[in-house]
């Protein structure tokens, strides 16, 4: 459920930051679902330093994103 809501909010600010959404959320997935949680500690880690880098690729984004590409959507709401 929260996927696609996550998707359609990223994909306001652009195709960049939609993939690095999707990325992040695949990350989620393979990370509690795939059993990466429980791997070896260094499969851990390394997808650990996987996440908090597209997390910053993600943050990043959004905030060099111009208010005026994405209009005033949010601050309607």
């Amino acid at each position: 459920m929260t996927i696609p809501l996550c998707l359609l909010l990223s994909s306001a600010y652009g195709p960049r930051t939609m993939l690095a959404s999707l990325c992040g959320s695949l990350y989620i997935l393979a990370y509690n679902e795939g059993g990466g949680a429980r791997g070896h500690w260094f499969v851990r880690n390394a997808q650990n330093a996987v996440g908090y880098a597209v997390a910053n690729a993600g943050t990043t984004l959004v905030a060099c994103t111009s208010w005026s590409r994405i209009g005033w959507i949010f601050l309607k709401l």
